[in-house]
């Protein structure tokens, strides 16, 4: 029971029925959200646009319980470049969206941690 609820967790119902040899089940990969954010002008003009996952989105997409976790993490791989500066009616940083299917690579094969001491 709890293999078939970690798998299903990880991979989704339709693999876990490919897994127990149900031929019929349908696997779909989840779509991935892709945030756009866009600068505009005081006349509505748009001046710069970014794509990407927020850091926000990603710590909430791998477990983490703050933004900040995300960027110990990078920098414990050396990555830290791969969260970017943009501007929007508030500053805000982002992770390009060339780089997310490599962070959820890293992310399952438990590379790099989030803690810069031991104990937080």
């Amino acid at each position: 029971m709890q293999v078939s609820s970690a798998i299903v967790t990880m991979h989704g119902a339709g693999m876990l029925g490919l897994i127990l040899g149900k031929p019929e089940a349908i696997v779909e990969q989840p779509p991935i959200v892709v945030e756009k954010n866009i600068l505009v002008d005081r006349s509505g003009r748009p001046v710069r646009t970014y794509e990407g996952l927020s850091k926000t989105k990603l710590a909430k997409r791998y477990g983490m319980k703050k933004p900040q976790d995300l960027v110990n993490w990078l920098q414990s791989m050396g990555k830290e470049d791969w969260v970017q500066p943009a501007m929007t009616a508030a500053p805000c940083q982002f992770v390009p969206f060339e780089y997310v299917p490599e962070l959820d690579r890293l992310w399952a094969a438990r590379q790099g941690n989030r803690q810069k001491l031991l104990g937080e």
